[in-house]
Formats: C-alpha cells, structure tokens, sequence
C-alpha cells in the first residue's frame, strides 16, 4: 500500500485537505505540559473521505534536542515518515496500541514505522532514552510506561502476558530521620492469594502518607508549582529511581493505572481534578483529557471536602462508565454478593436516582460508591492503593469487601495494597505479603510477621502486631482496677451477671493466683 500522509493540525475541527488520499492521519497538537516539555499529539485515523476519522487515543512524539530553548516537538506540517534518528513516539495508554492492533497488517505497519514507534521497534529506544524528555515527558505518566514494557502483543491482536509484579520501595516521611523501606511482593507461590500486599501498624506510623507518595511516584501524576519541590525531582537516575516521593530500587513498575481509594477526610493523597482540559495552540479546547494513570476515589477535591450531591455525582459517572465500557453486569455481580438483591434492583439500568441513593445506609452508599468507581477505571496491570477500608464498614461487610477486591483483582490480573488498623484483613492475607510499620519518635521501621497471618485467631494477631509497642488501654485495664480495687473474683464475676467468657475468667484468675504468690 502507499504511504499514509500525516497532516499536523492546531484545530481539532481541522478536517483533512479536499486533495488528500485516503487513509490518513491527523495530528492535533496539544498543548499538554510535562514539566516544561511539550510532546503530545491526539490521533484521527480516516480511512475514507466520507467517513467519520477513528480516535486512537493520544500519542507522544520526542523530537531529539529538546532542552531550555526548544520543548516542543516541532513537526512538518504534512510527512509519510519521520526520521529514525531525530523522532520517536509512544502511545499513551494501553487502548492506543489495542485499536492499532485491530488495523489490517499493512497499515498498522505503515503507522508505526512512520511515526517511529518505540513498541513496535524497540531498538530505537537507546537513541533517545538519554533525552531529558524521555523520562519527564514519554514515560511520565505509569500507563504509558506500561504501555512500552508490556504493549507489544497487543499490535498482533494477542493478549497481555500477566503482570508479574515485585519491587522495592523507600520513603522518608515528615518527621522521621530515616526512611521507610518496603519490599512490595505480588509473586505468586503455590495457589496462595497473592494479589493483596497490607501495610499494618498503630496510628502515626505512616501507612496513609506511604501509600500517598507511592501513589505519585508510580503513576507519575503531578504538576509543576508548589506541590513539588521541582523539576529536578523527576529525573530518574540509572538503578536507584529517584523522585520527591521515594524511590524505587532498580525500574519504576510497569504500573498501567494507579487508583486511589480512601473514605477518610484526613487522608494525604493528592486528589486530580475529575478532568484536565488540554489547549490547542490556536486555544481551541481539544477536549477532555482525564487524568489517565492515576485516578483518586475519595471524598475530598484538593483541601475541602465534597458534598452530597458532587458525591452522588460522582457515583452516576462511575455506572455510567461501566454501562458505557459494558461493565455493568460485572458490576452488578460484585455488589450483588455485598449488597441486598433490593440495592442490586436499583442499579438494573447502571445508576440509581438521588433519592434512592439517599435511602441507602452509610456503608452501602461507601461500598457501591468504592466498588462501581474500581470497576469503571481499572485496567489489566491496575495497582488499587486503599487507605482503611473498615472505616465506616461493620466487620461482616468488611470480610466481604476483601474478598470482592480480591475477585476483581483476579478478573483484572491487577494487584492492591491496603493499609489497615484491621486483624480482619490480615486474616485473608499469607503473612509473606504483609508488613508491619512501627515508629519510635523520629526512628521508623518496617518488619514481617513471625507467624503466619492467614487464618490465625484475631487475639493472636492483635498480639503479634499491636504488641509491638506499649500496648493500649482495653478491657484487661479495667479488671487490673477492680482487682486492685479489692472486689473478689465473685463479686466481679456476678458484675457481668456470671457470663463472663473463659478467656476473661481465665485472665481474673490469673490476676488473684498471681496477687496470692506474691503474698507469700
């Protein structure tokens, strides 16, 4: 076949020139900023003059040289092909690569060759990896990084090969005077369930403020200003990944989609608008541009705290997404096993009405709102970061939740990691994927279990891990007060009307076997 022509326009209502032969390709150039670097282009395929141009999504093209005088890929205003050693380009998403897979074998080949495709043709890549843009504008959000790692079966219209998922991560949190140092592990070992990582330990230890940098430094979602400390902070250095939120030992994970999920109003992670609209050089609104790698399920925007109606909001737009996506019967099979067949009713058509939404209890509104906001946005090779999912859920619904995250996990070869106060999670999590985080003043730490967590008794768990410190005030308190208030076993005992548990017997006992050694 002939060479596609490449138009490069500033209006995305430019339609292809009257003369042109068909196909074609549009490339409309967007003012998007990665840090100073300018880069991307939104793609229409149009395969035949009266037809309607396909969308493939967005791509970035890296023009060698770019630096202080020059940051934005400057391209000819028509070209069949760039060349090898002054451009490159890369798909943005894992879509952009799927709807060139289902192009017919000579134009998806003439596509790529021309625009220099890094997937495609992965020898390239050492000639422009040494490009300052590279990192910051190519590769800075974690879906376009996973595109270029894991894309390249989806050009032949074959599958992804799973995701195998383990690496290293350490941050200093405010106030500590090292850093915390975790090795996250999703390997799979001998059937167990291994998609869940937990992050366990007392109040002020640094589980959520962990989880909001690693959300940042995996997904690559940011802006340049105040929330960071600058540009240089994301420039990645050769095996020990740099960033102003933590590091990595070795690469940055091939993460495709990082999403947020916190129902607390205290939590840290930085909250992206619902959508960022990107500019045309000739100021036309290109369109919406979501905030592709990292998606936050909360209820805060920025610092303030959403209200009813922007979180029933919200809510609409994630069943509609699913509807859209053709998700809903996935999202209605997962709430059907959390929610009664009545709630499931509601949301026969992908959404519910205000007023229906309003007469649900507090922990159905969170777990439909959590679970239908998962299913409209996550992707094959996902990393959920979940801040204490037993806030506002009773312990029955809990252990429900967790297992519906782990089937979702499952259906979409993705992994977790959750932090938590709960021994109800550690209960359904191997103890080889758990770590517990501790802090003694400015001095942090992180360990593993010394027994195995799944399945064991929640006193022995509550031990294991909440032991590790001074332990908290709870019910063997106030017995230590009626003991030594001289109250008798009995008269304690018929207190709570002589149904004390034999644990609690057994403990009082000990208490008066102890006071009458002690006696001798």
């Amino acid at each position: 076949m002939a060479k596609i022509i490449f138009y490069v326009c500033g209006n995305y209502k430019t339609p292809p020139p009257k003369d042109t032969s068909y196909p074609c390709v549009l490339l409309y150039n967007d003012s998007w900023n990665d840090f100073g670097y300018r880069t991307l282009f939104q793609v229409r395929l149009c395969l035949e003059a009266n037809k309607e141009p396909e969308k493939l999504e967005s791509v970035k093209i890296l023009q060698k040289g770019l630096g202080e005088k020059k940051t934005r890929t400057k391209l000819p205003k028509s070209f069949t092909e760039l060349p090898d050693q002054e451009f490159c380009s890369l798909g943005t998403s894992m879509e952009y690569y799927e709807k060139i897979g289902n192009l017919s074998d000579p134009l998806k080949n003439n596509y790529l060759r021309s625009l220099n495709d890094l997937v495609a043709h992965p020898g390239l890549r050492q000639n422009f990896e040494n490009e300052g843009a590279f990192e910051l504008s190519l590769l800075r959000d974690s879906t376009a990084r996973a595109a270029l790692e894991r894309a390249a079966p989806l050009i032949h219209g074959n599958k992804l090969k799973e995701l195998s998922l383990k690496f290293g991560y350490s941050v200093k949190l405010d106030g500590a005077s090292k850093e915390h140092s975790v090795e996250f592990d999703f390997l799979k070992r001998s059937g167990l369930p291994h998609r869940i990582n937990v992050l366990v330990g007392r109040n002020a230890t640094g589980k959520t403020q962990l989880l909001s940098k690693l959300a940042i430094a995996v997904s690559g979602y940011g802006k340049k200003g105040s929330d960071f400390n600058s540009e240089s902070d994301y420039y990645y250095q050769n095996e020990f990944t740099q960033t102003a939120f933590g590091s990595f030992t070795g690469v940055i994970p091939p993460i495709n989609k990082v999403i947020a999920i916190s129902y607390n109003p205290f939590d840290k992670f930085k909250t992206p608008p619902e959508s960022e609209i990107s500019q045309s050089n000739a100021n036309e609104s290109i369109g919406p541009r979501e905030s592709i790698s990292y998606k936050y399920c909360g209820i805060r925007e920025g610092d303030r705290l959403l209200s009813d109606e922007e979180l029933f909001g919200r809510f609409q737009k994630s069943c509609k997404e699913c509807v859209r996506s053709e998700r809903r019967e996935l999202l209605k099979g997962y709430l059907g096993k959390l929610l009664t067949a009545n709630v499931i009713k509601l949301l026969a058509n992908g959404s519910m009405s205000k007023k229906e939404y309003d007469s649900l209890s507090a922990g159905q509104r969170i777990i439909t709102a959590i679970v239908s906001q998962i299913v409209s946005f996550i992707e094959d090779g996902s990393l959920l970061l979940i801040d204490e999912p037993e806030t506002h859920l009773h312990p029955g619904l809990l252990s429900s939740v967790i297992l519906i995250f782990q089937e979702i996990l499952e259906d979409y070869c993705s992994y977790a990691v959750i932090a938590t106060h709960s021994p109800l999670i550690l209960q359904q999590v191997p103890a080889r994927y758990v770590h517990i985080l501790s802090r003694d003043g400015t001095i942090t730490n992180t360990k593993k279990m010394r027994t195995e967590s799944f399945g064991e008794e929640l006193g022995t768990l509550y031990e294991n891990v909440f032991g590790l410190a001074e332990p908290e005030l709870d019910y063997h308190d106030f017995l230590d007060k009626l003991y030594n208030d001289g109250h008798s076993f009995n008269e304690i005992e018929s207190m709570f009307g002589n149904k004390l548990s034999l644990n609690v017997r057994m403990y009082l006992q000990s208490l008066f076997v102890n006071g009458l050694e002690s006696d001798k």
